[in-house]
């Protein structure tokens, strides 16, 4: 996910379409019918996707050594509109390494409605990039949900190439 707002980041300095959004795609968040009396409740899996675009982008490096294996604190503000419709404030921990390769570790807090349900989360980014596509897994932290999402738990995964396309597929329940 680090990546995916990575690539973000480079559209905006003008390395990748700026007019590409970022396609998420949080896969099966899942929740419960409200109809069902809550004492014969069940999980679900739900699926949701939607789009989010980087609002914010502050990367500080905290080491390097000679200018090359650099690390990195950066603070992201992210929209998201579609299915999950709010706002996500991220911190990345960065490791860029030779040839390209790039590792990154970061916790967001999403808060907004997913799929009618109003809360926040916590998702864990872990990832990396080969030079050539970012890939990472999320994994929505458990007992980070508020709101109607308290008892939401997931995982999933977040992918970005060089042509701005991202994608981030999501497996959810709620309690």
């Amino acid at each position: 996910m680090a990546a995916v707002a990575f690539f973000q980041y480079q559209a905006l300095r003008g390395r990748y379409a700026p007019e590409q959004s970022i396609m998420a795609t949080p896969a099966c968040l899942g929740g419960q019918d409200e109809r069902i009396p809550s004492s014969s409740k069940v999980h679900t899996n739900r699926h949701a996707e939607c789009t989010f675009t980087v609002e914010k982008w502050e990367e500080n490096p905290f080491s390097d050594i000679e200018g090359q294996l650099k690390m990195t604190h950066t603070s992201v503000v992210k929209a998201f509109h579609g299915d999950l419709e709010g706002q996500g404030t991220l911190q990345y921990l960065m490791f860029y390494g030779p040839d390209e390769q790039t590792r990154v570790l970061g916790l967001e807090r999403i808060t907004g409605v997913l799929d009618g349900q109003s809360g926040s989360f916590v998702i864990e980014h872990i990832g990396g990039d080969d030079g050539y596509e970012a890939r990472g897994t999320v994994m929505i932290l458990p007992g980070s949900g508020t709101g109607v999402l308290a008892g939401i738990r997931g995982s999933g995964e977040a992918v970005a190439n060089r042509k701005g396309e991202f994608t981030m597929s999501l497996d959810y329940e709620l309690d």
